[in-house]
C-alpha cells in the first residue's frame, strides 16, 4: 500500500499539488470535524450512548485521514494538519459569534 503512495509522491509537480490537495481535504474533513461536535455533545448531555459511538467514530476518521496523509509525505501531512486546524478556527469563531 505504502508503494502506491510513494509512486503518487514522485510523480512531476507533486511537491506542489499533494500538500494543496491535502489541504482541502483537511479542510473539508476539519469542517464536518468540528460541526459534528456540538450534535453529538448534546446527545451525550441527554443521555444518549449512542452518541459516544459516533464520537468514537468521528475521532478515528479524522486520525485515518491525518495517518493516509503521513504515508504520503510530511508536507502532505502538515498541509492537511493545518487545513483541519483552519476549519477548526473557522467553525469554532461562528459558534462563538452565535452565542
Amino acid at each position: 500500500m505504502t508503494d502506491i503512495f510513494q509512486t503518487i509522491a514522485t510523480f512531476p509537480g507533486a511537491w506542489l499539488v499533494l500538500p494543496l490537495v491535502a489541504f482541502g481535504i483537511g479542510y473539508i474533513a476539519g469542517a464536518v470535524h468540528f460541526r459534528a461536535l456540538e450534535g453529538i455533545a448534546r446527545r451525550i448531555v441527554a443521555g444518549d450512548l449512542r452518541a459516544i459511538a459516533l464520537q468514537v467514530g468521528r475521532m478515528v476518521l479524522l486520525g485515518a485521514m491525518l495517518a493516509v496523509l503521513a504515508l504520503i509525505g510530511a508536507p502532505t501531512l502538515i498541509a492537511g494538519a493545518a487545513g483541519v486546524l483552519l476549519a477548526r478556527a473557522r467553525v469554532l469563531s461562528r459558534t462563538r459569534g452565535a452565542g
